[in-house]
């Protein structure tokens, strides 16, 4: 079978094969070859290019929605809203009129807070 090796830069993948090489990343992580973080913009780039065709653009730059740090940390959106609410997920909000969204660097930061207090963490695409 031959493959064309050029990317190009509107490239979809499926969502399923998204989740399984999500999935992989833990073994990685879990032998100490790559970090949490890493595996976790590697979880959010394929995530965009299954749901957008696109690479993402910029994302310490970008604001997040609630929908989209839930994904990131791998947990329900009810999930991430009852842990802010309660304050047992430290998490700055960055209020623009009426909407919520959230700096990607401060969930960068939880995640790296997050990451030396437990190694058995699961993802769930």
């Amino acid at each position: 079978m031959k493959h064309d090796s050029s990317i190009s830069s509107n490239m979809r993948i499926r969502p399923t094969t998204a989740k399984i090489v999500a999935k992989a990343m833990l073994l990685f992580y879990e032998a100490d070859v790559v970090s949490w973080e890493e595996v976790q913009a590697i979880r959010y780039v394929l995530t965009e290019l299954a749901k957008k065709g696109e690479m993402p653009k910029e994302p310490e730059k970008r604001l997040l929605d609630l929908h989209q740090v839930a994904d990131i940390l791998a947990i329900g959106e009810s999930t991430l809203k009852r842990g802010l609410a309660e304050g047992r997920i430290p998490l700055p909000k960055v209020r623009i009129g009426g909407a919520v969204r959230f700096r990607w660097e401060d969930v960068v930061k939880l995640i790296d807070a997050i990451e030396p207090m437990n190694k058995d963490i699961t993802l769930e695409p």
